[in-house]
């Protein structure tokens, strides 16, 4: 391995310094890793077509030769589309799939023809025909198939969609009426009336794939949908049907707001239960106790009450704090925080929430208190509950998060340290970002200065470093990236060479864009690391960029 190595440094050497592809005759799988990562690297830098279809074509040749085709195809894919956009010849694409052999050239051809047609639908609709006459259009195949009826239609192709969706019947017959849906979102109500009726009439399960599909991609909810729900729920028989309709009531409550429009919600919940419908109607009971909310909050708690419940009986405990929380948020946003109160201790006292579960139910309320009086108020309500949270750290924490929030600048570094004190990177992290999104960007300092002091997990160490340098590259505040530069060469390096090495991988590739100088000393740093504790082929991922980016700062880049 170690011999592999050092041919595969020498190449990618080679590389960088003007070699040309057909000179450097990788032997190994490394070296041809090498020399495929170096040419996919020029490749994303590249913006001009002959160098992209150039160094596209190396990269495939060598990821073919490194044994790694998916790779080759990924590659294949995206110059395709690149080189579409600029104009680029299809005739001259097709060369590269010659490059490719046996299933993956069927693969590669796959590709290139779906990325044609994609390109423009209307010169190239033959090409559909061809899809499907060569089987391209699998089972498998469902998003693909899902994008060309959108694409056919907003394109004006009626006719050869509706010509798409009846050949797709013949492949897959339970996947055709959800094409048959989504088609209907673009077409008029009274052809999506008649053709959803007879679906109807035909077989329920097939109009139930139809609407859900035609409800998601549709806009609006036209009339006619509610004339028929009621004819829809003397058919349901069995719970997986009935689970499906309450997915479906789901999506049209969310998106019509206005429950009066269903006649008798309650009593189709109601008889939605009685036919065994599970996770579909944790939502819908959720969504229908948030729209009461608004008028009658007293009987929301019915309807709260049974998507708790069915949470337990569904044998998925871990979604309570997920619906407790969805619920709580909904009269923050009203206002009601008497309610929100009332309700909170009543649910504390009655679902037992312990460890992360209590910062689940908050979380989505902490980040979006808009105001300091709205976050004291907060803050008085999980104070009032606290004694009913069976793990200290976790009320600490929420409590200090919220304090974070809407504490004074003066006070924030007091309360950074009772965050740090948790010794929980879940905290740390979140009070990362909640300082940057106050502007607070400089205080993280205190955050750095504190890891040298407390004793963190090497992983929780590094996801915290990670952290504050993803903020620090998003903001362009460099003197704090230094910072975490130095922090990790002084309490992680010493623990572990592969946790630092693998940190300063992912930093460069942040930051290797804004500050090229930068990224690429971060990279060869982590490719001594990589190399000393023996992880060759990220070493050579490494060095490979750094090579790239050198080559493509020469003169020599000119002239392939």
């Amino acid at each position: 391995m170690k011999k592999e190595y050092v041919l595969s440094k020498i190449i990618l050497k080679r590389l960088a310094h003007g070699a040309k592809f057909e000179e450097v005759k990788p032997r190994s799988r490394m070296e041809w890793f090498a020399a495929a990562k170096f040419y996919r690297e020029l490749l994303y830098l590249s913006r001009n077509a002959k160098h992209i279809f150039l160094f596209g074509r190396y990269a495939i040749l060598s990821f073919l030769n490194a044994s790694m085709p998916y790779a080759a195809i990924r590659i294949f894919s995206h110059i395709t589309r690149r080189l579409l956009l600029l104009g680029y010849s299809p005739k001259n694409l097709e060369e590269l799939i010659e490059l490719f052999a046996g299933e993956i050239r069927d693969a590669a051809r796959i590709v290139y023809l779906r990325e044609l047609f994609m390109y423009d639908p209307q010169r190239n609709t033959r090409l559909l025909g061809v899809l499907i006459s060569k089987g391209l259009i699998s089972v498998e195949d469902k998003i693909l198939a899902r994008e060309i009826v959108r694409v056919l239609l907003r394109s004006g192709l009626r006719d050869l969609c509706l010509d798409f969706i009846a050949k797709m019947r013949s492949i897959d017959p339970n996947f055709y009426p959800r094409l048959l849906g989504i088609a209907l979102a673009f077409l008029g109500d009274d052809e999506a009336h008649r053709h959803l009726n007879a679906l109807l009439e035909k077989d329920l399960n097939m109009f139930l794939a139809a609407l859900w599909e035609y409800v998601n991609e549709a806009k609006d909810i036209p009339r006619f949908i509610f004339s028929i729900l009621s004819d829809v729920l003397h058919k349901i028989k069995s719970g997986r049907e009935a689970d499906i309709l309450s997915r479906i009531l789901a999506v049209i409550i969310k998106k019509t707001k206005i429950p009066s429009s269903i006649a008798d919600l309650e009593y189709i919940i109601s008889r939605l239960y009685s036919f065994g419908a599970k996770d579909g109607l944790v939502e819908l009971s959720l969504i229908y106790a948030k729209n009461l909310l608004r008028y009658n909050p007293s009987r929301s708690l019915i309807f709260l009450d049974l998507a708790i419940n069915l949470c337990y009986e569904n044998n998925d405990p871990n979604s309570v704090p997920e619906v407790i929380g969805d619920y709580l948020f909904t009269a923050f946003q009203l206002g009601l925080f008497s309610w929100l109160k009332k309700v909170a201790e009543l649910l504390y006292s009655e679902n037992k929430v312990t460890g992360v579960q209590h910062l689940k139910i908050w979380q989505r309320l902490i980040e979006n208190i808009p105001d300091e009086h709205a976050g004291e108020k907060i803050l008085e309500i999980v104070n009032a509950i606290s004694s009913l949270v069976g793990d200290p750290k976790h009320r600490v924490g929420v409590q200090k998060l919220i304090c974070l929030n809407i504490c004074s600048e003066r006070d924030v570094h007091k309360t950074l340290d009772s965050i740090l004190d948790l010794k929980d990177s879940l905290y740390i992290i979140l009070a990362i970002k909640y300082l940057t999104r106050r502007g607070l960007i400089d205080k993280i300092n205190l955050i750095l200065k504190r890891l040298t002091e407390i004793h963190l997990p090497t992983k929780d160490l590094s996801e915290i470093l990670f952290a504050v340098a993803l903020k620090a590259t998003q903001h362009d505040q460099r003197e704090l990236l230094l910072r975490v530069l130095d922090t990790a060469k002084k309490i992680l390096l010493i623990r572990n060479e592969q946790a630092y090495a693998s940190l300063l991988m992912e930093i460069a590739n942040r930051v290797i864009d804004r500050d090229e100088r930068l990224g690429i000393k971060l990279l060869d740093e982590a490719a001594r690391f990589f190399e000393k504790s023996g992880m060759y082929w990220m070493g050579i991922n490494a060095l490979a960029i750094i090579s790239a980016h050198n080559a493509y700062n020469t003169p020599n880049i000119a002239l392939m």
